[in-house]
């Protein structure tokens, strides 16, 4: 049986020497024989030359038990804020870094492509290069664009062609959640805006009508569904009511669509989630992920098989969310 970590992130070096010695944000400099990343005003995360290391990456993914990382270089690849261009240049670099990676490690490593989102014309092509041209096995999306939600009618073309392409949607925090703002404590930021955020991002692509237009859309949300698990019954009771007279009618049930068409992750230590995760997502779509580097994953291992164990052998070993093969050397342009 091949074992998955659905939530891996691996950031190429090359990067960081290309943003140094920038002074605006997103900015790097050497820190403890790696890089100190800054993405805005008390946001930052310092990657040590040992969490760069392919070698180390591997290793942990070894000593884990895991024989497939699905990787992205998410918190780097925050680019909703910059010029166009530089979000191009800069997404173009991660992409063909990690494609170099899933070239050479494909039987170990799943990449996903990085997307210019401001850009909703910049973001198709720079999908479909990463898809056709560079064999990416499917997209990670942040969960606002430059404070916007991802939801919209100007989006709608993008998620069309991620469905076209046949590869997975799957979301991660921004380095900034739509609360920054406010000023909140890192831990808040981190711990509960993030989850609010991705939360809300899965919503609005149901209630923007962007999966009924895309039927086979499917996308992974992490972190055991966000905040949605806990507040789907006040949700229902809000559509059974108000809901009646809301702009956009929904063609099923919130539930349906939070079955069929999403599944999440175990990218989360809360042990009482998983309950309420499997009431609303079922058993079967509760992906095995440790969040490596940010989560030692071998910790995370003996964690899953303490709380749950009942329940640890389904999500480790058989369930897999599905990533197409490579596309390298695709010419359907």
């Amino acid at each position: 049986m091949t074992v998955i970590d659905h939530q891996c992130h691996w950031y190429p070096e090359s990067f960081f020497e290309l943003v140094a010695g920038r002074e605006r944000y997103p900015r790097v400099e050497r820190a403890d024989g790696g890089w100190r990343f800054q993405a805005a005003d008390g946001i930052g995360w310092t990657f040590t030359s040992e969490q760069l290391s392919l070698e180390r990456y591997f290793e942990r993914l070894d000593a884990a038990g895991s024989d497939v990382g699905v990787s992205s270089p998410n918190m780097v690849a925050d680019v909703t804020k910059l010029d166009v261009g530089e979000a191009r240049e800069i997404t173009q670099l991660l992409n063909e870094e990690t494609a170099r990676v899933q070239r050479e490690h494909g039987e170990r490593f799943i990449g996903l492509a990085m997307l210019p989102m401001q850009d909703v014309g910049a973001a198709i092509e720079t999908l479909d290069d990463a898809i056709l041209r560079l064999g990416l096995r499917g997209v990670c999306v942040l969960s606002n664009i430059a404070g916007a939600s991802m939801g919209t009618a100007e989006t709608l073309p993008l998620w069309r062609r991620v469905e076209e392409l046949e590869v997975p949607l799957v979301l991660h925090p921004a380095n900034t959640s739509m609360t920054y703002p406010l000023g909140l404590p890192l831990a808040i930021e981190v711990g509960t805006s993030w989850m609010w955020e991705t939360s809300a991002a899965a919503l609005s692509l149901i209630f923007s009508g962007a999966l009924d237009e895309c039927p086979s859309l499917r996308v992974l949300h992490p972190h055991m569904g966000g905040v949605i698990p806990y507040l789907i019954g006040r949700i229902d009771s809000f559509m059974a009511t108000w809901g009646q007279i809301a702009p956009v009618k929904l063609e099923r049930p919130l539930r349906e669509y939070l079955r069929e068409r999403f599944a999440t992750d175990t990218a989360s230590r809360t042990p009482a989630a998983l309950a309420a995760t499997i009431e609303v997502y079922g058993l079967e779509n509760i992906m095995f992920s440790t969040d490596f580097p940010f989560v030692d994953p071998v910790g995370h291992v003996a964690y899953m098989r303490e709380s749950f164990p009942e329940h640890f052998e389904q999500i480790h070993e058989r369930n897999a969310f599905a990533f197409p093969p490579s596309r390298v050397g695709a010419t359907d342009r």
